[in-house]
């Protein structure tokens, strides 16, 4: 499994101020920041061999999460650039979502893995 990493803003289609992007086969994570450096809002999506997982947090709204079954015919790394086929909602595997972004985050900042876990994994924390 692919670790995430950073991908600098000059290799970035539309960068964004305020945006940081971490890239792994499979995974992506978008973290975003005000003028203060604080987080404001969190998206991480990994799949499995059939779903497409998609977890968010923001300071308005807490934690989304959303699953969607994959259609049979794609390959197991989907480009997360690309459209995908998906064939309706899927019950979202949170344990899958936790595993997955606690090995491919390790090597993140430890205060940005701590933050993210905390936030998105810790379900009293959320709000």
């Amino acid at each position: 499994m692919d670790i995430l990493q950073e991908v600098p803003s000059s290799k970035q289609k539309q960068p964004e101020a305020g945006r940081r992007w971490f890239h792994a086969a499979g995974a992506d994570l978008y973290v975003w920041h005000d003028a203060h450096n604080t987080l404001t809002a969190l998206r991480y999506q990994c799949q499995s061999d059939q779903e497409q997982y998609l977890l968010t947090w923001n300071t308005q709204e807490g934690i989304r999460q959303q699953c969607n079954r994959l259609d049979a015919t794609q390959s197991k790394n989907v480009d997360f650039d690309k459209t995908q086929i998906l064939n309706g909602r899927a019950a979202f595997d949170e344990g899958y979502v936790a595993r997955d972004f606690r090995v491919r985050g390790l090597h993140l900042e430890p205060p940005l893995y701590q933050f993210i876990l905390y936030k998105l994994f810790d379900p009293l924390q959320a709000a």
